[in-house]
């Protein structure tokens, strides 16, 4: 019993080594926020500016910055440019008096970083590259107004259904952390879901924190 007692800060010790050994290599949390854009193939405005919340996780290696970014995407439907991708071969024109309605994705994307501009103090730059998976869903779209379509004019309510897809692709970045505790990322990310390509643009900037 007395042997084992006394293992115990052994074993403890031995589970911390390959922690300590990460931490010594510089794990870096990033705490991001910024505006971000859904554009699609076929028309730049299905969606409206929205916002995102974000996350970056990465640990230096020697030769290698191995992490990932996991972030919230939230954009309110835009009704003009809802009607000409679902309804441009009937629809002559429009006076829409309201538009309900959202978009939200999910991102998880592992990444690997490469210094482009690392000077020995001030500002420094890197290339993140990573390729990930898409959690997108959608609400129901009701477009309110006054819709012409040929000959016939009339109030009415547009209603288009919601779904939810999960989409894989690629991300590329390039994150500017400024005097280590400030950090400054444009990403432009694409995706195929539901046998589309899809792609949004993101400016992201929040605190950095190194552990």
């Amino acid at each position: 019993m007395r042997a084992r007692f006394l293992s115990f800060p052994v074993l403890v010790s031995l589970l911390l080594i390959p922690s300590q050994a990460v931490f010594s290599q510089g794990l870096s949390l990033s705490l991001l926020g910024g505006i971000s854009r859904d554009s699609r193939t076929k028309t730049e405005n299905f969606w409206k500016m929205g916002l995102n919340l974000g996350a970056h996780a990465f640990v230096s290696l020697p030769g290698i910055t191995i992490g990932g970014r996991i972030a919230y995407h939230s954009w309110a439907a835009d009704g003009e440019g809802q009607l000409k991708e679902v309804q441009q071969s009937t629809l002559v024109s429009s006076n829409i008096t309201s538009t309900e309605g959202s978009l939200s994705v999910i991102e998880i994307v592992p990444s690997l970083r490469f210094a482009i501009l690392n000077p020995p103090v001030g500002a420094r730059l890197d290339l993140q590259i990573g390729a990930g998976m898409f959690l997108i869903s959608s609400s129901t779209v009701t477009i309110s107004g006054t819709f012409t379509t040929g000959t016939s004019t009339g109030s009415g309510t547009v209603t288009l259904t919601s779904g939810s897809l999960t989409g894989f692709g690629p991300q590329v970045a390039l994150p500017l952390s400024l005097a280590g505790m400030i950090e400054i990322v444009p990403i432009y990310t694409a995706y195929t879901a539901g046998g589309d390509w899809y792609n949004h643009y993101a400016l992201n900037a929040g605190f950095k924190f190194g552990i």
